[in-house]
C-alpha cells in the first residue's frame, strides 16, 4: 500500500500518472540495493482510493484474502478505520479454538500480530517491501496520510541472480 502523497505527481493525476509515479518511487527506493542495475519491476494491478469507484470492493478483497476475516469485520473496518472490534474478535476466536476449527488459526494469529505493528489489518509495516521474498501485503507508507488517496498495488520486484 502506498499513498499519492509519496509520489511526485500532479494533484489530480490520472491512473497512468499514478503508475508512472509508482515506478519512479519504487525504482528510487530499490536503486541503493541494485548494485548491478539489473532489477526489474512489474506492476500487475493498481487500485486507487481516489480514482476507483469500486475501491472498497478491491480493498475488501485484499483484506479478506490476507486476513481470513469475515465480511462484517472488514465492512466495519472500512467504515470506521478502527481495529478494536477486529482485535476482540480475533482474540476470542483464537482463545475458543474457533479459528483452529475453521482452519484459520495461522492466518488469524498473523493478522492479530500484524495489528500490534501495522495500521492496516494483515499488512506488515515494511519500508523494505522490495527486499522481501514474501507475498504478504505491506504498508509501504512512511506515515498514515489519512484516507482518500491510498493506493493498493500488486507488484513484483525481480532481482537477477
Amino acid at each position: 500500500m502506498f499513498d499519492e502523497a509519496q509520489l511526485d505527481i500532479p494533484t489530480a493525476a490520472s491512473l497512468e500518472e499514478l503508475e508512472s509515479g509508482l515506478y519512479d518511487l519504487i525504482s528510487d527506493e530499490i536503486a541503493p540495493y541494485d548494485d548491478l542495475d539489473d532489477c526489474s519491476i512489474e506492476i500487475d494491478w493498481i487500485a486507487s482510493e481516489r480514482l476507483d469507484a469500486d475501491w472498497t470492493t478491491s480493498f475488501s478483497k485484499v483484506l479478506s484474502e490476507c486476513t481470513g476475516l469475515p465480511d462484517f469485520l472488514i465492512d466495519g473496518y472500512n467504515a470506521s478505520g478502527s481495529t478494536a472490534e477486529i482485535k476482540d474478535w480475533l482474540s476470542t476466536s483464537l482463545e475458543t479454538g474457533a479459528s483452529y476449527r475453521q482452519g484459520q488459526d495461522d492466518i488469524h494469529k498473523t493478522t492479530l500480530w500484524s495489528l500490534e505493528r501495522s495500521r492496516v489489518p494483515g499488512f506488515a509495516t515494511d519500508s523494505f517491501y522490495c527486499d522481501s521474498q514474501e507475498e504478504e501485503p505491506c504498508d509501504a507508507r512512511p506515515e498514515d496520510f489519512g484516507s482518500g488517496k491510498r493506493i493498493v498495488v500488486e507488484m513484483r520486484v525481480y532481482w537477477a541472480l
